[in-house]
Protein backbone atom coordinates (compact mmCIF):
# COMPACT_ATOMS: atom_id res chain seq x y z
CA UNK A 1 0.00 0.00 0.00
CA UNK A 2 1.36 3.30 -0.74
CA UNK A 3 1.55 6.00 1.52
CA UNK A 4 0.10 9.29 1.02
CA UNK A 5 2.11 12.44 1.43
CA UNK A 6 0.59 15.60 1.82
CA UNK A 7 0.90 17.93 -1.38
CA UNK A 8 3.13 21.14 -1.14
CA UNK A 9 4.30 20.63 2.53
CA UNK A 10 7.12 23.22 3.23
CA UNK A 11 9.28 21.06 5.23
CA UNK A 12 10.24 17.00 4.74
CA UNK A 13 11.30 15.57 8.04
CA UNK A 14 13.51 12.35 7.65
CA UNK A 15 16.43 10.07 9.23
CA UNK A 16 19.89 9.04 7.94
CA UNK A 17 20.06 5.60 6.39
CA UNK A 18 19.81 3.33 9.42
CA UNK A 19 17.87 5.41 12.17
CA UNK A 20 17.03 3.60 15.73
CA UNK A 21 13.43 3.50 16.77
CA UNK A 22 14.43 6.28 18.92
CA UNK A 23 15.14 8.68 15.85
CA UNK A 24 12.40 7.64 14.60
CA UNK A 25 9.93 8.43 17.20
CA UNK A 26 11.84 11.68 17.33
CA UNK A 27 11.04 12.54 13.80
CA UNK A 28 7.28 11.81 14.44
CA UNK A 29 7.24 13.95 17.40
CA UNK A 30 8.86 16.99 14.82
CA UNK A 31 6.38 16.60 12.14
CA UNK A 32 3.29 16.56 14.39
CA UNK A 33 4.17 19.51 15.94
CA UNK A 34 6.18 21.99 13.41
CA UNK A 35 3.54 23.13 11.00
CA UNK A 36 3.46 22.66 6.86
CA UNK A 37 5.83 19.64 7.66
CA UNK A 38 5.82 15.55 6.49
CA UNK A 39 7.34 12.70 7.88
CA UNK A 40 9.16 10.35 4.93
CA UNK A 41 10.90 7.23 5.50
CA UNK A 42 14.30 7.66 3.37
CA UNK A 43 15.45 4.15 2.99
CA UNK A 44 17.96 3.69 0.86
CA UNK A 45 17.39 7.06 -0.96
CA UNK A 46 20.92 8.85 -1.56
CA UNK A 47 20.97 12.46 -1.18
CA UNK A 48 20.27 12.88 -4.51
CA UNK A 49 17.66 11.02 -4.16
CA UNK A 50 16.12 12.63 -1.05
CA UNK A 51 16.44 16.11 -2.82
CA UNK A 52 14.52 15.14 -5.88
CA UNK A 53 12.15 13.31 -3.67
CA UNK A 54 11.35 16.74 -1.75
CA UNK A 55 11.20 18.83 -4.72
CA UNK A 56 8.87 16.17 -6.32
CA UNK A 57 6.40 16.94 -2.49
CA UNK A 58 6.59 20.87 -3.04
CA UNK A 59 9.31 21.17 -0.10
CA UNK A 60 11.97 23.51 0.04
CA UNK A 61 13.57 22.42 3.14
CA UNK A 62 14.54 18.85 4.25
CA UNK A 63 15.64 18.42 8.33
CA UNK A 64 17.68 15.31 8.24
CA UNK A 65 17.68 13.87 11.55
CA UNK A 66 21.38 11.63 12.25
CA UNK A 67 22.39 9.25 14.38
CA UNK A 68 25.16 9.42 16.72
CA UNK A 69 26.41 6.53 19.38
CA UNK A 70 23.27 5.20 18.50
CA UNK A 71 20.92 7.95 18.92
CA UNK A 72 19.47 11.18 17.60
CA UNK A 73 23.29 12.94 17.44
CA UNK A 74 22.79 16.16 14.88
CA UNK A 75 20.25 17.72 13.13
CA UNK A 76 21.34 18.49 8.84
CA UNK A 77 19.77 21.28 7.87
CA UNK A 78 18.95 21.59 3.69
CA UNK A 79 17.52 24.43 1.56
CA UNK A 80 16.41 24.77 -2.07
CA UNK A 81 16.74 28.41 -3.72
CA UNK A 82 14.24 29.24 -6.38
CA UNK A 83 16.42 27.93 -9.21
CA UNK A 84 16.25 24.49 -7.75
CA UNK A 85 19.11 24.46 -6.69
CA UNK A 86 20.04 22.08 -3.23
CA UNK A 87 22.06 23.55 -0.24
CA UNK A 88 23.22 22.35 3.25
CA UNK A 89 22.72 25.61 5.59
CA UNK A 90 24.18 23.81 8.70
CA UNK A 91 24.47 20.99 11.06
CA UNK A 92 23.62 21.64 14.63
CA UNK A 93 24.50 19.44 17.20
CA UNK A 94 21.84 17.75 19.46
CA UNK A 95 21.70 16.50 23.08
CA UNK A 96 19.38 16.23 26.20
CA UNK A 97 16.67 14.85 23.68
CA UNK A 98 12.86 13.87 25.55
CA UNK A 99 10.45 12.85 22.99
CA UNK A 100 6.67 13.15 23.78
CA UNK A 101 6.72 9.79 25.11
CA UNK A 102 8.61 10.69 27.93
CA UNK A 103 5.89 13.68 29.13
CA UNK A 104 3.52 13.27 31.53
CA UNK A 105 0.81 15.48 29.09
CA UNK A 106 1.01 14.88 25.59
CA UNK A 107 -1.50 17.78 24.18
CA UNK A 108 -2.76 16.63 20.95
CA UNK A 109 -2.61 17.93 17.76
CA UNK A 110 -1.29 21.32 18.39
CA UNK A 111 1.20 22.73 15.66
CA UNK A 112 3.89 25.23 16.55
CA UNK A 113 3.04 28.66 16.23
CA UNK A 114 6.14 31.03 17.43
CA UNK A 115 9.44 30.28 19.11
CA UNK A 116 9.18 32.18 22.20
CA UNK A 117 12.94 33.42 22.72
CA UNK A 118 13.78 34.23 27.10
CA UNK A 119 15.34 37.40 27.38
CA UNK A 120 18.11 36.17 28.94
CA UNK A 121 19.47 34.57 25.72
CA UNK A 122 23.02 35.72 24.63
CA UNK A 123 23.55 36.99 21.24
CA UNK A 124 25.07 33.84 19.47
CA UNK A 125 21.70 31.88 20.98
CA UNK A 126 19.04 34.83 19.28
CA UNK A 127 21.10 34.15 16.17
CA UNK A 128 20.88 29.99 16.46
CA UNK A 129 16.90 30.67 17.63
CA UNK A 130 16.70 33.20 14.42
CA UNK A 131 18.52 30.33 12.54
CA UNK A 132 16.13 27.85 12.95
CA UNK A 133 12.98 30.25 13.22
CA UNK A 134 14.01 30.93 9.76
CA UNK A 135 14.28 27.84 8.64
CA UNK A 136 10.90 26.57 10.36
CA UNK A 137 8.90 29.49 8.88
CA UNK A 138 8.55 30.47 12.78
CA UNK A 139 8.52 34.10 14.40
CA UNK A 140 10.22 34.87 17.05
CA UNK A 141 8.02 35.98 19.92
CA UNK A 142 9.34 37.44 23.74
CA UNK A 143 6.52 36.16 25.45
CA UNK A 144 3.51 33.70 24.00
CA UNK A 145 0.89 36.20 23.92
CA UNK A 146 -2.27 34.30 22.67
CA UNK A 147 -0.42 31.52 20.87
CA UNK A 148 -1.55 27.99 22.00
CA UNK A 149 1.67 25.89 21.78
CA UNK A 150 5.49 27.52 20.82
CA UNK A 151 8.65 26.28 21.08
CA UNK A 152 10.25 28.12 24.43
CA UNK A 153 13.96 28.79 23.35
CA UNK A 154 16.47 29.65 27.00
CA UNK A 155 19.86 29.05 28.41
CA UNK A 156 20.70 25.61 29.53
CA UNK A 157 24.57 24.85 30.29
CA UNK A 158 25.96 27.14 27.82
CA UNK A 159 23.73 25.82 25.34
CA UNK A 160 19.86 26.84 23.95
CA UNK A 161 17.22 24.34 25.14
CA UNK A 162 14.42 24.10 22.96
CA UNK A 163 11.22 23.16 24.67
CA UNK A 164 7.55 22.65 22.81
CA UNK A 165 4.84 23.82 25.32
CA UNK A 166 1.33 24.51 25.48
CA UNK A 167 -0.08 27.83 26.84
CA UNK A 168 -1.98 29.03 28.93
CA UNK A 169 -1.33 25.83 30.63
CA UNK A 170 2.29 25.91 30.53
CA UNK A 171 2.18 22.41 29.97
CA UNK A 172 5.40 20.84 28.26
CA UNK A 173 4.59 18.91 25.69
CA UNK A 174 7.44 17.63 23.78
CA UNK A 175 9.56 16.87 21.88
CA UNK A 176 12.14 18.20 24.24
CA UNK A 177 16.07 18.91 23.28
CA UNK A 178 19.12 21.12 23.35
CA UNK A 179 21.13 22.58 20.24
CA UNK A 180 24.75 23.50 21.46
CA UNK A 181 25.73 27.27 20.57
CA UNK A 182 28.85 25.72 18.34
CA UNK A 183 26.32 24.69 15.31
CA UNK A 184 28.68 25.18 12.22
CA UNK A 185 27.76 25.76 8.86
CA UNK A 186 27.58 22.67 7.07
CA UNK A 187 30.52 21.91 4.57
CA UNK A 188 29.66 18.57 3.10
CA UNK A 189 27.56 16.74 0.33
Amino acid sequence: MRKAYQANAKLVITTSRRPTQRIREFCRDLQRVIPNSIRMNRGKLSMDGLRAKASELGADSVLIVEREKGGPGRITLMKSDTSGLWSHTSVLALSHIRTRREFESKGRGQKIGAIVAAPSLNSRGRDLVTEISDFLGLSVVESFSKLRCVIDAYPHNGEVEFVVRIYPEGKEVGPSFTIGYTCQKASRE
